[in-house]
């Protein structure tokens, strides 16, 4: 049986350093109780929604060095957390699969919502957050996971269903 928690977190928006101390905390209160597994809300480390931040180059390598640091802290547990991805010169919403104190595979978010508050889809040409299906990374993260966490709780990759 795998164990999953679900982290109920508070982001600031922008604060990166500080979003990655509280994805910490919440990684090392999840292995504390027991889980397998702990999946954190979309965007938990630039904070929800980041707008006009992401116009800003240091801002994504910021993103990305509190996103390794906060990886750091999977000994012992594997982590879903949202971060934003820069790939082929596009920003992606995107949910990153830390494991054994590293990202070890990131999935790009590919339903954006735009209704009511959301407002996802605004400047995908100005490369915001752009959206693109890719069935192949898809696999490969849902590979990922189950060697990641297989290996984490001591199952041979084939017992994994």
């Amino acid at each position: 049986m795998i164990r999953l928690a679900l982290a109920q977190v508070n982001p600031t928006i922008g604060d990166l350093e500080g979003n990655a101390s509280i994805v910490t905390r919440a990684i090392s209160d999840a292995m504390a109780q027991g889980a397998d597994v702990v999946a954190f809300p979309e965007l938990v480390i630039t904070g929800y929604p980041p707008d006009d931040l992401l116009l800003s180059p240091a801002f994504i390598t910021d993103s990305n060095q509190a996103l390794e640091h906060a990886a750091k802290a999977t000994d012992g547990i594997t982590a879903i957390v949202g971060c934003i991805d820069q790939s082929e010169g596009r920003l992606y919403s995107a949910a990153a699969f830390l494991a054994r104190g590293r990202v070890q595979a990131v999935y790009h978010k590919h339903h954006l919502p735009n209704y009511g508050v959301f407002d996802e889809r605004r400047g995908t040409d100005q490369l915001w957050i752009a959206c693109e299906t890719r069935e192949k990374d898809k696999a490969q993260l849902e590979e990922a996971i189950r060697q990641a966490v297989a290996d984490e709780i001591g199952l041979m990759p084939a017992q994994v269903c």
